[in-house]
């Protein structure tokens, strides 16, 4: 939490409220940085939050491997910016996506190859 506070001062200020977006670990941070300084954000849009079970206490490493294993079964390239929010939009916690939501996701995430595919 920390380092996103550092982060929010430096570029906002302490005194200006602005929304919190995360997805996976980046939402673990907000969601920690908000605990930290509970007035520091209007609102937050957390997107599959990791959020560990305070009793298991799982090392960084055993974190690291699991956060390396999903990763590794998650698709990283379709054949057109189409397919990939096709794709995209079957997953759950995007269907709740405005239009206008995920045209800023899409946008903001992913990007054309060098070869024009997704």
């Amino acid at each position: 939490g920390g380092d996103v506070l550092s982060t929010l001062d430096d570029l906002v200020g302490e005194s200006d409220q602005v929304v919190g977006i995360g997805h996976s670990m980046g939402g673990a941070a907000l969601l920690s940085a908000s605990l930290d300084r509970p007035n520091a954000f209007r609102g937050l849009c957390l997107i599959e939050p990791i959020v560990l079970d305070p009793t298991s206490k799982p090392s960084p490493a055993q974190v690291s491997k699991h956060l390396s294993e999903v990763a590794k079964r998650r698709r990283g390239q379709w054949e057109s910016m189409d397919e990939a929010v096709s794709h995209i939009r079957t997953r759950k916690p995007f269907q709740a996506f405005s239009p206008r939501g995920m045209d800023a996701m899409v946008h903001g995430c992913l990007r054309q190859s060098d070869d024009g595919a997704g």
